[in-house]
């Protein structure tokens, strides 16, 4: 029970130890739209295929790199379309009854004729197996997808940006480590985006991200506005990880153009928010406090302390969108005190949200 995000968030925290060990950079081709099509092609009036004997030659089968042969068989291994399961080494796979399905609806119909496009008979297999990934048969492919879904559940939009590292704003950065554990490049949203934007999982807006992320408006000119599809909406609440009991505070669906008015935004200036919301963090600017192995919450939890007036008072719509900006300012901060302490190769202790090294002789934590 909990909201669609709470739940997706609670699969990936409980599960780190197994999820956190799927590689995340360069796993599957993208876009996939041309893969997809190339390997129909492989299984015209055929249901096996051979790398070392392929039904058809052409100059993508005689490339012998296993990191190609690898990335371009995921396209089908990881998504219901072959019998086999994904695996490494796996070079010989014949289609499942699913995938025959899809490939004989793709010759009767000549779907070849369009490959700039994946048919919809072919969506429904990526479909059916995103929707039904649970932790027992979740692969490298589908656990790509489910972060990115996570991250559209959490911060109601998906983003991309400039590959460049140099120039990306923090923000995308946070994002990446945040939702894709280790994926620092900002490149990484762009790869993502070729899969879940062939699948018309999500589609380009027109919002604007200087008000949606609280950025300048330089940096919002380098990051691109993705928004589920109706397509995307009946996936991400089918899901098998996510309780179908779940309690929506607000429809994905709703989460539409009013976010730019949003109130927290309301009460500073744009100059403030803007400083407020990117400043960086150094060393000096680091709260010492003292380390301890867990958090004592106990005297926060008593009843006493949960009858301020003040909660009479609070626009609950405001204190989630405020909470929402207070997280990304974490994640903000976070990014750069992993930076600052890698650089110095100083070593640190992880808590399930915050980190803790030894700075001068003390304590710090952020």
């Amino acid at each position: 029970m909990g909201t669609l995000e709470e739940q997706l968030n609670n699969f990936f925290d409980s599960n780190q130890s197994k999820l956190n060990k799927f590689p995340i950079i360069k796993v599957i081709y993208r876009p996939i739209t041309i893969h997809i099509h190339q390997w129909l092609e492989q299984f015209e009036n055929k249901d096996y295929f051979i790398w070392s004997k392929p039904n058809k030659n052409s100059a993508w089968t005689s490339r012998k790199a296993p990191s190609i042969k690898s990335q371009k068989r995921r396209v089908l291994t990881c998504f219901g379309f072959t019998n086999e399961k994904e695996k490494n080494g796996l070079y010989n796979f014949g289609l499942s009854e699913d995938g025959k399905k899809a490939r004989d609806l793709y010759f009767s119909k000549k779907g070849y004729k369009n490959q700039n496009e994946i048919p919809d008979y072919l969506r429904k297999v990526f479909y059916k197996s995103i929707s039904e990934t649970n932790l027992n048969n979740i692969n490298i492919g589908t656990n790509i997808v489910l972060r990115a879904l996570n991250m559209i559940a959490n911060e109601g939009y998906f983003y991309t940006s400039s590959p460049s590292l140099k120039f990306a704003p923090d923000i995308i950065k946070a994002f990446c480590i945040k939702y894709f554990k280790g994926g620092e490049s900002p490149d990484l949203l762009n790869w993502v985006y070729g899969i879940i934007g062939p699948l018309k999982i999500v589609r380009e807006t027109n919002l604007n991200p200087k008000t949606l992320l609280g950025i300048s408006k330089e940096d919002s000119k380098k990051i691109k506005v993705y928004e589920l599809t109706s397509l995307g909406i009946n996936l991400i609440e089918s899901l098998s990880i996510v309780s179908k009991n779940f309690v929506e505070t607000k429809k994905i669906s709703e989460k539409k153009e009013n976010d730019k008015n949003l109130e927290i935004i309301k009460t500073l200036s744009p100059d403030e928010y803007f400083d407020r919301r990117n400043r960086v963090i150094t060393a000096k600017k680091i709260k010492i406090k003292d380390f301890t192995e867990t958090r004592n919450l106990e005297k926060f939890l008593k009843q006493s302390n949960t009858k301020s007036s003040i909660r009479y008072k609070t626009n609950p719509r405001l204190t989630a969108q405020t909470r929402k900006e207070s997280t990304q300012m974490h994640d903000v901060a976070l990014f750069h005190a992993k930076n600052f302490v890698q650089n110095k190769k100083i070593k640190v202790h992880y808590d399930p949200i915050d980190m803790y090294f030894e700075f001068e002789k003390k304590n710090a934590h952020i």
